[in-house]
Formats: structure tokens, C-alpha cells, sequence
């Protein structure tokens, strides 16, 4: 596969103001090296400081910007999924707005593409924050890997789906919560989609404030993602017996 090919990059944004320009500028430097034709597509999360105004302001300087805001806050995933429903291009990549994850890195998961219906996901090996976020991280991913039987390190990191795979998995997720990478790991494995991971690099948050699971959301989440798993693979039998019989 052509290893230069058009590329949606969707970034979710929560009170990212002084992330969000410099993101924009990288990207601007790094995309047109990597990609034939690309566009970014922020997603602002009813950001309550000057996120919205700054990528309104930017859109005039880059044309391949885009801006969508939600009309309540549902959180990064659910605005991931919000991105992808209107992305364009043959890659769509899920990217923080928050800066530890390199734009360049865009072009490590186009390297790594091999098939028309594909699912990627990445590997913050050596991860970048605090050692409280990388405990908490480690336990849930732990408690992933042995719900869903996957080998994958990283479930909550960035990610790629072809445009094949948008288009046969996206549709079917049902969740609205952290627990959409799951279920899309779920709907790729049933389908027979191509799964792997990538390692990738990761940078120290020098801005804003780091969000997500703790410790109480962390052990709570046994329960619901076994309720997940359960409901998804009922889901794909009730399907499998309508088609076959």
C-alpha cells in the first residue's frame, strides 16, 4: 500500500488553550511530509476557556482545519467518535490534542498499515507522566487484557482505523464512555479486521491539566467492561444466527 495517503487526524479538545495552537502549527509542519491529503479535525468538548476561539481563529490561516463543537460534554472518546463519523480520507487517526504524543508519530501508524480494513493501536512505552497515572493506566489495561483476551499494552492510547474499518466497525459501537477502544477491539476481532499495535513515542504534558481514570474508576471498570464484553459478543451471536440461521 501506498505508504503517502490521505489522512483525517481527529483530536478531541477539553480546556486545551494553550496546547491547541501549537498542535495545529505541528501538524502544519509535519503532515504534508507524511500524507498526500490530510485534513485535522478538532473536536471541542464545551471547552469553557479559549480553545473554540483559538481554532476559529486558526481556521482562516489553514484550510484543511476543521472545527466541530459538541453541544454538551461527553468526554474524549464519545467526540472521537463524533470525528470519525465525518472523516474523509483513507486513515483516520484518533491523536490528543494534549501534545505528548508527537504529530510525527502519524507517520509511524502509516508505516504499519497493510491491509484495506485494518485497526491500529499504540504502545506508550516509555509513557511521559506522572507515576500515579502510569499505575493507574498499567491496572486497567491489565484488567483489559484479561477480560477481553487481547495482548495488546495500551488500549487508551492514540489509534488508526482504515476507512474500511470505520466503515464496518463505528456504526456498531454502542458504548458512549472510555470503554469505545474496547468495544472496537471487540468488533474488529469478530469481524476479522486486522488488528496490531505500534510503539510510539511520548512527551511530558508542559501545559493544561491531565485528565482520566483513577484509582475508583479503575476497579469499578471490572464490572462494566464484563458487561461489555458479555453484551457485545451476545450482540455478534444474535447477529451471526440472523445471517447463517
Amino acid at each position: 500500500m501506498s505508504h503517502h495517503p490521505e489522512v483525517s487526524v481527529i483530536v478531541p479538545a477539553f480546556n486545551e488553550e494553550e496546547n491547541i495552537l501549537p498542535f495545529i502549527e505541528e501538524a502544519a509542519t509535519v503532515l504534508p511530509t507524511v500524507a498526500k491529503a490530510f485534513e485535522v479535525i478538532i473536536i471541542d468538548d464545551c471547552s469553557s476557556d479559549a480553545t473554540n476561539q483559538i481554532v476559529t481563529a486558526a481556521l482562516s490561516t489553514y484550510p484543511w482545519l476543521k472545527l466541530i463543537r459538541n453541544d454538551v460534554n461527553i468526554g474524549c472518546h464519545p467526540s472521537t467518535l463524533v470525528g470519525f463519523s465525518v472523516a474523509q480520507f483513507d486513515c483516520v487517526l484518533f491523536l490528543p490534542s494534549d501534545r505528548q504524543i508527537p504529530v510525527s508519530e502519524v507517520d509511524t501508524f502509516l508505516s504499519a498499515r497493510q491491509h484495506v480494513d485494518e485497526v491500529v493501536y499504540s504502545w506508550r512505552r516509555q509513557r511521559q507522566d506522572p507515576l500515579l497515572r502510569r499505575v493507574v493506566s498499567r491496572c486497567y489495561n491489565s484488567v483489559v487484557r484479561v477480560l477481553t483476551g487481547t495482548r495488546l499494552h495500551d488500549i487508551d492510547s492514540a489509534s488508526m482505523l482504515t476507512k474500511g474499518a470505520v466503515a464496518k466497525i463505528i456504526p456498531t459501537i454502542e458504548a458512549r464512555s472510555a470503554y469505545i477502544t474496547v468495544e472496537i477491539l471487540l468488533a474488529a476481532r469478530e469481524r476479522g479486521i486486522s488488528v496490531k499495535e505500534v510503539e510510539i513515542q511520548h512527551r511530558p504534558r508542559v501545559a493544561g491539566i491531565a485528565r482520566g481514570l483513577n484509582f475508583r474508576d479503575t476497579f469499578s471498570s471490572a464490572i462494566s467492561l464484563i458487561k461489555l464484553v458479555l453484551h457485545v459478543r451476545c450482540r455478534e451471536k444474535q447477529v451471526s444466527k440472523r445471517i447463517y440461521g
